[in-house]
């Protein structure tokens, strides 16, 4: 529920994202997103990655990383 709570206020902001990754690891499943702020907001785009841990076909934890390389040491993918 905390993950579409801030999807839902970042889209209200008028954030604009796209997943660019999505690769399954020995230890969880990596997501990168890139987010677009509108203009005049002065916020750089960035791109952010998670690492979903799932067990029993639910997340069970979700972790932010700011790189792609850590993202992917933690999911176990190459």
């Amino acid at each position: 529920s905390d993950v579409l709570a801030t999807f839902s206020r970042l889209m209200a902001d008028g954030v604009d994202g796209e997943i660019t990754e999505l690769s399954q690891g020995n230890s969880g499943m990596l997501c990168g997103l890139a987010a677009h702020w509108p203009d005049g907001t002065g916020k750089p785009d960035r791109t952010v990655f998670h690492v979903y841990r799932v067990q029993d076909g639910l997340i069970t934890r979700i972790d932010r990383f700011d790189d792609r390389d850590s993202a992917a040491l933690a999911a176990g993918v190459s």
